[in-house]
């Protein structure tokens, strides 16, 4: 578990620090996706601050940095996705939309999102049929 999430973060930063035009256009590259929806995914992964749990207690901070996400946005760069990541994408563009725009408070959009991509549910139905196979 330690080195996943050391994973993460440090994924998280590579591509923080990474050329965001060459990041977004490999990616819409790989995923089919419009710049609109991959630098709105990005922006929110990566830079958004929101007023987010910490333990007991609300602060503004970045998301934490997710083992799986950042292997979805690993394979979203080098071009090797698969359907969940692109869902991915597209679930944190619109989650995005619902907070940034319409004022939602990350679990009201999160939960809101997933009526229309549901990222964890695609992950968790690839995992499976993965484990199926072996």
């Amino acid at each position: 578990m330690v080195k996943r999430s050391k994973h993460a973060r440090l994924y998280y930063e590579e591509l923080r620090n990474s050329k965001r035009n060459i990041l977004i256009h490999n990616m819409m590259a790989n995923s089919g996706l419009t710049e609109a929806v991959v630098s709105t995914a990005l922006q929110h992964i990566l830079d958004s601050k929101y007023n987010l749990q910490n333990g007991t207690d609300r602060s503004l901070q970045h998301f934490y940095p997710d083992y799986d996400m950042a292997q979805s946005l690993q394979r979203l760069n080098e071009g090797n996705a698969f359907d969940y990541d692109i869902i991915m994408l597209e679930h944190e563009s619109l989650e995005a939309h619902y907070m940034d725009d319409e004022g939602l408070d990350y679990e009201e959009a999160h939960d809101k999102t997933n009526q229309t991509y549901n990222y964890g549910e695609a992950l968790m139905k690839a995992k499976k049929k993965k484990r199926r196979r072996k």
